[in-house]
C-alpha cells in the first residue's frame, strides 16, 4: 500500500511538472512577438533584467526536473541534491516575480515616496521570512530514489513549509487591496467612466486584480495539500504555481507596454482629427 502510494506521488508530479513545462512553452510561443517589440528592443534597465530573470529562470528548474525523468537515482544524497536546488531556484523565481509586481504597484500608485517605502519594507520582510522559512524545511527533508529507481518521492519534510505560501498569500492579498484603492478612489471621483474606455486602465486595474486574486487561490491550493495529502505530495503543485507566477506576471508586464502604445497612438490621431477639423485662424 505504502509503495503504491509512493509510485502515484512521483508519476503525478511527473505529469504535474510536464504539463507545467508544456504551459510555460505554448505562453512563450503566444507572447513571444510581443516580447520581442516591448522588452527586447527596450533600453536596458534593472526591470527589463527583473523580467528576463523571471521569465527564463523557470526553464533551467523545469529541464533540471525533465532530464531525472529518465534517470536512476542510486541513493537518497542524489535526490537530496536535486530537491536543495530546485527549492532555491524556485523560492529565487517567486522573489523576482513578486518584486516585479511590487514595482509595478509603486507605479499605480504615481511612484510615491512615502508608500514606496513602506511597501518596499513590507517586501523585504517578506522575502526574508520567506528565505528563513525554506532554509529550516530544507533542514527537515529526506528525499528517497523512487520504487523503480527512476525519479525521486519526499519521504519526510516539515510542514512549516506551509508558512511560506501562507506568507505569499498575504502579501499578495495586501498588494491585491493596494491595487484596488487607487480604483476605488477613481469610482469617487467619477473618472473611472472615462479612464474605462482606454485599454492601459483595464489592463492596469481589472486585469491587476484578476491576477492577484489567481495567485492568492494558486497559494491557497499549496496549502491545501500540504496539510490534506501525504508528504509525498508535498511538492505536487509547487513547479505549476512557479509557471503561473511566470505567466501572469509576463502578461501584465506585455500588456502594460502594448496597452501603453496603444493609447498613445490614440492621443496622437485624437489630437491630429482635432486640429485638421478646428485649424488655428490665419493672422
Amino acid at each position: 500500500m505504502i509503495n503504491l502510494v509512493l509510485s502515484s506521488s512521483v508519476q503525478s508530479a511527473r505529469y504535474f511538472d510536464i504539463a507545467s513545462l508544456v504551459l510555460l512553452i505554448y505562453d512563450t510561443c503566444l507572447t513571444f512577438d510581443l516580447e520581442v517589440d516591448y522588452v527586447w528592443f527596450a533600453p536596458i534597465s534593472a526591470f527589463k533584467v527583473l523580467y528576463f530573470l523571471s521569465r527564463y529562470s523557470i526553464f533551467i528548474s523545469l529541464l533540471y526536473i525533465w532530464q531525472t525523468f529518465g534517470t536512476t537515482f542510486s541513493g537518497a544524497e542524489a535526490c537530496n541534491r536535486l530537491f536543495t536546488f530546485n527549492a532555491w531556484m524556485l523560492t529565487f523565481g517567486f522573489g523576482i516575480t513578486e518584486m516585479i509586481l511590487t514595482v509595478r504597484l509603486c507605479a499605480v500608485w504615481g511612484m510615491n515616496r512615502t508608500f514606496n517605502v513602506m511597501i518596499g519594507t513590507f517586501f523585504a520582510m517578506f522575502m526574508i521570512g520567506v528565505f528563513i522559512i525554506v532554509s529550516v524545511f530544507l533542514h527537515t527533508v529526506q528525499y528517497e530514489p523512487a520504487v523503480d529507481g527512476i525519479g525521486c518521492f519526499m519521504a519526510s519534510g516539515s510542514r512549516i513549509i506551509s508558512l511560506t505560501w501562507i506568507f505569499m498569500m498575504a502579501y499578495d492579498a495586501l498588494t491585491l487591496l493596494l491595487m484596488m484603492i487607487p480604483a476605488y478612489t477613481l469610482v469617487q471621483q467619477g473618472h473611472i467612466k472615462h479612464l474605462w474606455r482606454m485599454k492601459l486602465t483595464t489592463v492596469v486595474y481589472r486585469d491587476g486584480i484578476i491576477y492577484y486574486f489567481f495567485l492568492c487561490v494558486a497559494s491557497l491550493l499549496n496549502v491545501i495539500v500540504i496539510f490534506v495529502l501525504p508528504t509525498a505530495y508535498m511538492p505536487l503543485i509547487l513547479m505549476p504555481e512557479r509557471v503561473l507566477h511566470t505567466i501572469l506576471t509576463s502578461r501584465l508586464v506585455l500588456d502594460t507596454r502594448q496597452a501603453g502604445k496603444a493609447n498613445q497612438e490614440s492621443l496622437l490621431t485624437l489630437s491630429t482629427f482635432s486640429a485638421l477639423n478646428n485649424p488655428e485662424p490665419s493672422s
